[in-house]
């Protein structure tokens, strides 16, 4: 299907990575096209020439010559830049801006949005089909106040019995948040230690420190 494109180029091994990817139903796929050695490839690059791209969460894409044309050394030194480029991209993932929320949410999109037109990378966190897990729900509780993290305006709120409602306690808050992740006012947005509820002057003058 792709029998037009250059091969031994960023763009080639971004597609292989793409496919791999979409075939393995994987979260991560890497890619490579090159020359190894001990001659020029078809396309004419010397050999020690590579391209690799990795796709996922994030995507990066790189090339590296080694200017020599021992095949077994190329790929060694092939392989192990591959792997320090997946390694690198997992490692900057998870230390990227989380945003907690909903898909659906109008105020998410915004934020979203917002973070895309000040060229903030972050990753989304969808309530519905990802959860919360109780550590992290803690640490928001621990951080920000139950209080704070309860939406009291939402539909899911007013849907929970009076009775409940009225005695709502630290303990049956977190549960009910829990259980209920949509109770939880939103966006999040989480990096490293730091945190921020809502979407305001207040929450981007603190994201704007991310760019």
């Amino acid at each position: 299907e792709q029998a037009a494109m250059r091969g031994s180029t960023e763009e080639y091994a971004l597609l292989a990575a793409r496919s791999i990817r979409d075939r393995l139903g994987a979260t991560w796929g890497l890619g490579e096209s090159g020359a190894a050695g001990p001659g020029e490839n078809r396309y004419g690059d010397n050999p020690g020439h590579c391209c690799y791209a990795i796709t996922g969460p994030l995507q990066r894409v790189m090339t590296i010559a080694t200017d020599e044309d021992d095949r077994e050394a190329n790929m060694w030194e092939f392989a192990a830049a591959g792997l320090e480029l997946l390694e690198e991209t997992v490692h900057e993932f998870s230390g990227l801006l989380t945003v907690y929320g909903l898909a659906n949410c109008d105020t998410c999109a915004k934020a979203r949005k917002w973070l895309d037109e000040q060229d903030i990378e972050y990753k989304f966190h969808d309530f519905h089909t990802e959860g919360l897990d109780p550590a992290t729900l803690n640490e928001w509780i621990n951080d920000l106040g139950w209080s704070t993290l309860l939406n009291r305006r939402s539909t899911t709120w007013r849907q929970i019995p009076e009775a409940v409602r009225n005695t709502v306690s630290p303990v049956s808050a977190a549960a009910l948040m829990l259980k209920n992740p949509t109770l939880i006012k939103r966006p999040v947005f989480e990096f490293g230690e730091r945190r921020w509820i809502g979407f305001g002057d207040e929450q981007k003058k603190g994201l704007k420190g991310l760019g």
